[in-house]
């Protein structure tokens, strides 16, 4: 994953394949682009199960959660699931807990 200071995220898929003469092809394609965020990204983090993203913008203290669905194949359509609104401050930081049901942020 990529982020860029004007608020997009962007998911890549690499795939390897091992070639008869020993040498590894790498192939990167664009899967998914997100643009909710008004501001810069600050921090992601993904979901044990890789399932969710969560990102943030520090500078208008703003969350937010995504499905993005990787092991079930579905694409991206629009999967902000909810905006986390109560920070005060800056986010400079947030994980998901590896159960993958709490998500924290400070």
């Amino acid at each position: 994953m990529t982020v860029c200071r004007n608020g997009q995220m962007l998911i890549w898929s690499i795939k390897t394949k091992e070639l008869a003469s020993g040498k590894t092809v790498v192939k990167v394609q664009l899967t998914f682009e997100i643009k909710e965020h008004q501001k810069m990204v600050s921090c992601v983090a993904w979901a044990p199960n890789g399932d969710w993203i969560v990102s943030c913008s520090g500078k208008d203290f703003v969350g937010r959660l995504w499905d993005v669905g990787m092991k079930r194949g579905t694409k991206l359509v629009n999967g902000m699931v909810c905006t986390l609104k109560k920070h005060q401050a800056q986010i400079t930081k947030i994980q998901f807990h590896t159960d993958t049901v709490l998500v924290s942020s400070s």
